[in-house]
């Protein structure tokens, strides 16, 4: 085109977008809802009949994926619609998190509408990937912000807000909330030549690029990407020998200060290592 350039704007992919708005509703409910009700506000604001889904659900993916890991927490398989319910239900709660309610629900009506066409294998329009998008990043920031002022040093360094292993396990949200060090034991036994493949998603109040570093726990950490969400391959090698092997995952903002001397929030996976020629 003469005397214009063209304009292409990158946007997450719809299911991407989806599963994020899920992802970061699911953990605001169990922030607000918990303190609200205790470790059981499940059974506390859900009826019987969706407790039941829930609950079977779970028992069709441990079947389906089996001998993968799959979460425990119930939360994991409730659908948009249950957790909109929920939400919408309990808005006295949630409206320092997400504000006016009626805000909420235009917004999950057209999240709502935009689910069922990829669900359906029918492509998007271009702004309808961008308001979807859009839609996606605004719930991100509002429960990330909500969250983080849970603690006070949150306003200034970043936080770990989930990493998962290719094996199905994920560090806790409860165990995320020890901006020091989260350990998530996997009782599983490798060999040497395994390799781990590792999902990582940080987020800043300032909205600076992030420096994620991994590696032993016994070593420092020397291998390192950067941006917000990250995957990574950890190939296990004979000096991880050991019954307690840790596969340690730091974080890190750019600026001058950080939460704990030179990083912001640090993660590990505890493994079992089998010495070679024993299997």
């Amino acid at each position: 085109m003469s005397g214009a350039a063209a304009l292409y704007v990158h946007t997450m992919e719809p299911t991407a977008s989806i599963a994020v708005i899920e992802t970061d509703l699911r953990h605001v409910a169990r922030v607000v809802l918990s303190k609200a009700h205790g470790a059981q506000w499940l059974e506390v604001v859900a009826d019987e009949d969706t407790l039941a889904s829930l609950k079977n659900r779970l028992e069709e993916e441990r079947k389906r994926r089996a001998p993968a890991v799959v979460p425990t927490d119930l939360t994991a398989y409730a659908h948009l619609y249950e957790l909109r319910e929920i939400i919408e239900a309990n808005w006295e709660l949630f409206a320092p998190a997400l504000g006016k309610k009626r805000e909420f629900s235009v917004l999950m009506d057209k999240v709502e509408d935009f689910r069922n066409a990829p669900a359906h294998s029918r492509e998007l329009l271009p702004h309808e990937r961008l308001l979807l998008a859009g839609i996606s990043g605004w719930i991100r920031t509002q429960v990330t912000t909500y969250v983080s002022q849970q603690s006070s040093d949150a306003r200034h360094y970043p936080i770990i807000e989930s990493i998962r292993d290719s094996f199905g396990n994920s560090a806790s949200q409860n165990a995320l909330e020890n901006t020091h060090e989260s350990i998530t034991t996997t009782g599983l036994l490798l060999q040497v030549g395994s390799v781990i493949s590792f999902e990582v998603r940080g987020w800043d109040p300032r909205g600076r690029e992030l420096t994620w570093n991994w590696g032993a726990l016994t070593a420092s950490p020397d291998n390192s990407a950067t941006g917000t969400d990250v995957a990574f391959d950890w190939t296990i090698a004979e000096n991880d020998v050991g019954k307690n092997f840790f596969l340690e995952v730091r974080l890190a903002s750019p600026g001058p200060y950080h939460r704990h001397s030179s990083f912001d929030h640090r993660a590990s996976f505890h493994y079992e290592v089998e010495p070679p020629g024993l299997s």
